[in-house]
């Protein structure tokens, strides 16, 4: 585990085990910040294979923040490097579902142009 991951687990213990803790809130908000950091490490990682057409490690980077860091902001441009993956990979389908889950999800989102 990273330090990040190490941090985010142990303010997640103290939150299952003190509910009541006045240390809740700030815990709360950094386990957030944490998951945030991570989801944007694995952005930044993605983003590099694709710009290096290194399309399948791409888009399993993307699965990784969809998977793992639900409600992170960084769910959106993930999307949006798999549904160009896809593209590049000739993969309409997956592209066409990819697509479906960022307009019906994310409809505001400037990837869904």
């Amino acid at each position: 585990l990273s330090t990040q991951e190490e941090a985010f687990q142990n303010f997640k213990v103290l939150l299952e085990r003190f509910p009541n803790s006045k240390y809740n809130a700030d815990a709360h908000k950094r386990m957030l910040y944490i998951r945030n950091l991570l989801a944007e490490h694995q952005l930044n990682v993605s983003r590099y294979y694709l710009r290096h057409k290194a399309y399948v490690a791409a888009v399993n980077r993307a699965k990784i923040i969809i998977e793992s860091y639900p409600g992170a902001p960084q769910i959106i441009p993930a999307l949006g490097i798999m549904i160009e993956a896809y593209l590049a990979l000739g993969e309409k389908e997956l592209e066409s579902s990819a697509s479906e889950i960022l307009r019906t999800r994310y409809p505001g989102s400037p990837h869904t142009k």
